[in-house]
């Protein structure tokens, strides 16, 4: 169709070139040579082709606007973000498809609607503060609020607005956040809950050093209490190695040197074979009571009166306890 308007264009233009042609012709042929003439009518169809060309750049610059016009028109309705025209009274007087998908509606039937009936009730304050703000000062406002959309769904939206130079209209841009709103809540959840966990933990731990402090202490006083006994304390483990021995037994046999050590390790054969043998016996019936004699550090061999126990851990594993009283006096 363009290019059939194009050629009638030219064809009445030429037309009309050549009736003033005839009617100047008329009034002053007679006066110029017939080269005068040749000039003439070459100077008019020059003329002609150059309004021929402007006429094409005027219709090329018409289609390239029309296409600019409705590249605009699909970027404004299908962008991202909803774009609003609102009145001073807040109607709707201009939205794209976004805005509307945002408000869940149909866009014809948003024409004329009020934008604060799609605002929570608990946002009206802010967005009524904000639209006059906006046509008050003439300058960027934003505000954040919960639109209602599809009836009851709740949108958190970032909202800005300026108002347009003729002061009847502003124009919103309006930005859906909500699943960044919630992705933001979890956050804070997640982090609530690690600051909770943090401070159990740092309450357990503080409880640990407290516990362990007592644990200390009663370690304290019970190595003090087992170091002022006159009798003679050892533990072995399971497999009748020396694991605690009190200061009674490191005064008299040196038991500071046998830490960790098996009997065979520190005493002679047939001492050593006696005191695994009384072990043994103890860890089968659970109780052995018995009378020993050993090399005292002072050069002399003193006679004992030793009971060896068992002693049950929490693990389930098992212990070998002693107590040995010095009966040399006595014997």
């Amino acid at each position: 169709m363009k290019k059939i308007d194009e050629s009638e264009a030219a064809v009445l233009l030429r037309q009309k070139a050549i009736e003033l042609l005839k009617k100047k012709s008329t009034k002053t042929l007679s006066g110029f040579s017939e080269a005068d003439i040749m000039k003439f009518i070459h100077e008019l169809e020059v003329h002609q082709i150059e309004l021929e060309l402007q006429n094409e750049e005027l219709l090329a610059a018409k289609e390239s606007a029309e296409t600019a016009s409705e590249k605009y028109t699909e970027l404004y309705d299908f962008a991202p973000s909803g774009y609003f025209t609102l009145s001073r009274e807040g109607e709707i007087l201009k939205l794209n498809i976004s805005g509307a998908k945002m408000l869940g509606r149909e866009r014809a039937g948003l024409y004329k609607s009020k934008f604060g009936f799609f605002v929570a009730e608990e946002s009206n304050p802010i967005f009524n503060s904000f639209l006059a703000t906006v046509f008050n000062t003439k300058a960027k406002e934003t505000c954040e609020l919960m639109l209602i959309a599809d009836f009851n769904l709740l949108k958190n939206v970032h909202i800005e607005g300026v108002a347009a130079e003729n002061d009847t209209q502003c124009f919103l841009t309006v930005v859906d956040f909500t699943e960044r709103k919630q992705m933001e809540d979890e956050i804070k959840k997640v982090n609530k809950e690690l600051v909770f966990q943090n401070e159990e933990k740092q309450k357990r731990t503080q409880e640990l050093l407290i516990a362990n402090k007592a644990l200390l202490e009663s370690e304290n006083k019970f190595s003090l209490f087992m170091d002022y006994l006159p009798a003679i304390v050892f533990i072995k483990d399971n497999e009748s190695k020396a694991i605690f021995a009190n200061k009674a037994m490191d005064v008299a046999l040196g038991a500071s040197a046998w830490i960790g050590l098996k009997a065979v390790d520190v005493f002679d054969k047939e001492t050593a074979e006696r005191i695994i043998a009384d072990d043994q016996t103890t860890m089968q019936i659970g109780y052995h009571k018995i009378e020993e004699s050993f090399p005292h550090l002072d050069g002399k061999v003193h006679q004992y009166e030793t009971q060896k126990f068992l002693i049950y851990q929490a693990n389930k594993s098992v212990l070998l306890g002693g107590i040995a009283f010095d009966i040399t006096e006595r014997k």
